[in-house]
This record gives structure tokens, C-alpha cells and sequence, in this order.
């Protein structure tokens, strides 16, 4: 079931980011999204209680932007990324948005498949983007006309 993060989720949210990622958000970092951020959105999946994925995006004009995206490694392949990707493209066309853009870890093959199969093409490349190692990040977008859900 996806619901709207509350306060009582980050620390379950930021153990489930230190566990998905090298170069990770803080507690502090999502509770100044959740609450301080007028531009932000966040979303938790939980299955029998338990957060197994997340979602942070930001809507601005005609633009969103996903930040996060994560999904527990032992639900990965079960549809959870899907659904919460399927949240970000339909809070992006009620708000008319005409792009949604995102960064990706060059070597995040998995990641990588998934938004391409939502119809994201990589139109660009951040060089030493990621702090923890300086790897490139590519940049993605997708006009939402031409998102395949």
C-alpha cells in the first residue's frame, strides 16, 4: 500500500537509503523535504507494515524532478519501483507537468532499465556527480506524452 511519508516513517526511511545506497540522504535531509520543501512529495510502500520502498519528487511549474527512489533488495522484482513510479507520472500529468527529468548512476543497470522502459531517454551526463566516488551520473527525461506506463 502507498501512503504519504509521515514524520513517524523517516527513521525507517533513512535505514531502508543507507541500506539501498553509497551516497545517501539523511534522517535530517528527508524530515527538511517533508516538512520544509513546498516542492516535494514523498511516498512510502509498506507490505504488512514494514517500508519496503519510497519515493521523493519535486514538482515545479511544468517540471518534475524524481529525487529517490528505493526499493528494499528483497522485494526488488515484485512491481514495488513500478507503482511508485506509476505515482510520479500521474501526480506529474494532474499538475500539467510537461517533463519529468532524473539523475542515475551510470552503473545502476537496473535503475536504468526501468526508466528506460518508462519511455526516459538520456538526453545528457553529470561527470563526477556522485560524492562518495565521483562516478557520472546520466540525466534523463521524458515529456509526459511520451510516457509508457
Amino acid at each position: 500500500m502507498i501512503q504519504a511519508m509521515q514524520v513517524s516513517d523517516l527513521f525507517e526511511v533513512a535505514c531502508l537509503e543507507q541500506a539501498c545506497f553509497a551516497s545517501c540522504w539523511s534522517e535530517e535531509q528527508f524530515r527538511y523535504e517533508l516538512e520544509e520543501n513546498p516542492f516535494s512529495h514523498l511516498y512510502v510502500m509498506r507490505l504488512e507494515g514494514k517500508i519496503v520502498g519510497y519515493i521523493v519528487y519535486w514538482i515545479t511549474f511544468e517540471t518534475a524532478q524524481l529525487c529517490k527512489i528505493a526499493v528494499a533488495a528483497a522485494h526488488r522484482r515484485q512491481g514495488i519501483a513500478q507503482s511508485l513510479m506509476n505515482l510520479l507520472l500521474d501526480a506529474s500529468m494532474r499538475a500539467q507537468c510537461e517533463f519529468i527529468t532524473l539523475e542515475v548512476r551510470v552503473s545502476n543497470h537496473a535503475a536504468i532499465a526501468l526508466y528506460e522502459r518508462f519511455g526516459f531517454e538520456r538526453v545528457g551526463t553529470r561527470k563526477a556527480y556522485y560524492q562518495d566516488n565521483g562516478e557520472d551520473a546520466y540525466v534523463y527525461a521524458c515529456s509526459i506524452g511520451g510516457i509508457t506506463q
